[in-house]
């Protein structure tokens, strides 16, 4: 009888370390889960309140007849518009927050021509596309998640 006790201990103390060994690795986990929670909270963050810059571009030769673009931070934005202006055509600025959302759009005359709209966000192209042909028109509308450290 005394040799089954001490293989019930022997058993228990044994299984009493696989037991320690999980609940480490439980620790473990949730340590890791706990670092990545705080990881996309961040990143959410950035991308909520966060700021990017935009370079707006317009490429290709003569004049156009219209651009138009948005400004703003926050969903706060506002369209500008400038006409008759001679390309390469560019306007720098700053926005701030997923809901301000980089757009432009460029109209050609009677004249004709080909003329590109170029995005940048954060120093990399997010949208490009090309207006051709009398009173051509292209439009670019990026993401500003483009560029940035979580997108």
């Amino acid at each position: 009888m005394a040799g089954l006790v001490g293989a019930g201990l022997l058993v228990a103390s044994v299984a009493g370390c696989g037991a320690q060994e999980d609940v480490k690795e439980i620790k473990d986990e949730t340590k890791k889960l706990e670092e990545k929670t705080k990881q996309l909270e961040k990143e959410t963050d950035q991308m909520v309140n966060g700021t990017f810059e935009v370079v707006y571009k317009v490429t290709g030769s003569g004049k156009v007849s219209e651009i138009g673009w948005f400004e703003g931070s926050g969903g706060q934005t506002s369209s500008k518009t400038a006409k008759d202006q001679t390309v390469p055509w560019e306007k720098k600025l700053t926005m701030k927050g997923v809901t301000s959302i980089p757009s432009l759009t460029v109209i050609l005359g009677e004249q004709g021509g080909t003329a590109d709209c170029v995005i940048l966000v954060n120093g990399k192209e997010a949208k490009r596309a090309t207006a051709k042909g009398e009173f051509g028109m292209a439009s670019c509308i990026a993401d500003p998640g483009v560029g940035t450290e979580a997108g």
